[in-house]
């Protein structure tokens, strides 16, 4: 996935992503909202409708970031809006995954809201027993539950528009 700061995207996406009526389940950053993810779901609406996501280490980008943008805070705000958006970019690698022809029999059970609460809650577990037993640091840890539990409200809270989005991104 390109990240949306120095991303750049030829008109035809949008053109082509107008003919099947797409329309994007994710924002990214709204006034002092933090969600994200924008970005990644443009590329990957892309790349289900035959475009290449390319990236280049050529490219250089000058992003100036004022001081109060660089806080503890603030990337424990934007991992929340990350943890969100990791809820509707399942449904385009799983189409994705569908086109080529690469799904794996575990890869269905994506679709169902419950198999990814599962997975989450376990993957919790994990990182917290990684924490307590010293492997990793408390901010790492933080930040692992922030997005996880991030996820698991968004899965909750969008619970039957995530379960339909996948016959809707399915038709790019």
């Amino acid at each position: 996935l390109i990240y949306g700061a120095g991303m750049t995207i030829r008109k035809e996406v949008f053109i082509q992503l107008n003919k099947h009526h797409w329309k994007p389940y994710l924002t990214d950053r709204v006034g002092n909202s933090q969600s994200g993810g924008g970005d990644s779901e443009i590329s990957l609406a892309a790349r289900l409708v035959g475009f290449k996501i390319f990236y280049s280490n050529e490219i250089v980008t000058l992003h100036k970031i004022s001081q109060n943008r660089l806080s503890w805070q603030r990337l424990k705000a934007m991992t929340e809006g990350f943890g969100h958006a990791d809820v509707f970019i399942i449904p385009y690698q799983y189409a994705y995954k569908k086109k080529q022809g690469t799904l794996r029999p575990l890869d269905n059970l994506r679709k169902y809201f419950w198999f990814n609460i599962l997975g989450k809650t376990i993957a919790y577990y994990k990182s917290k027993t990684l924490y307590i037993l010293g492997k990793i640091s408390f901010e790492d840890f933080e930040i692992i539950e922030i997005r996880n539990k991030s996820f698991r409200r968004s899965m909750y809270t969008n619970r039957f528009q995530f379960e339909s989005s996948f016959g809707i991104i399915e038709q790019l």
